[in-house]
């Protein structure tokens, strides 16, 4: 008549692996949370690509485009043209050594406003990433506030002087 006299079924277990995905959930959102709560940016390049992936804060501390792709040579051409050796050479040489690096320097945005950053990054082996060639992994922080801070004391420093030896 139809009805089945009989059922098969295999049961499997998904509670660890279940238990695994929700701490890696909560890792990320630890993470997400950081990174908004210190202001960083984040980036990667892979060597053998010539495009730079960021996310929306990094693209916004550099004044690039808010979407799309973003070529590693219009990157290099937003660099302060006094800061860009420095910077090429500081990445050039993070790549052969593989060491971390710390750069600060200036982003020129579009409308010529300038933007002082402090990049850090490291360089991730192709034996440790699904990718073919090393990846270069970064975060960017936008410290304008802080060098025009600086610059404040140093010139009211300089006046102070100057008045000192005006007096004097």
């Amino acid at each position: 008549d139809g009805t089945p006299e009989s059922l098969i079924a295999v049961l499997e277990d998904i509670h660890e692996r279940r238990m695994a995905e929700e701490r890696a959930r909560l890792h990320e959102e630890r993470a997400r949370l950081a990174l908004d709560i210190a202001r960083l940016g984040t980036w990667s390049w892979g060597a053998d690509t010539a495009g730079v992936e960021a996310d929306k804060r990094t693209r916004e501390i550099c004044g690039l485009p808010p979407v799309g792709a973003i070529e590693l040579d219009h990157v290099g051409t937003r660099v302060h043209r006094e800061d860009w050796p420095r910077v090429r050479d500081t990445a050039r040489r993070a790549s052969e050594t593989g060491r971390p690096f710390a750069e600060e320097f200036r982003f020129v945005h579009p409308d010529g406003s300038v933007r002082w950053v402090v990049v850090r990054g490291r360089v991730v082996p192709a034996s440790q990433t699904s990718a073919r060639a090393p990846l270069m992994l970064g975060s960017v922080l936008d410290v304008t506030s802080r060098r025009t801070a600086e610059e404040a004391l140093r010139l009211a420093d300089r006046q102070k002087d100057d008045f000192l030896a005006l007096l004097s």
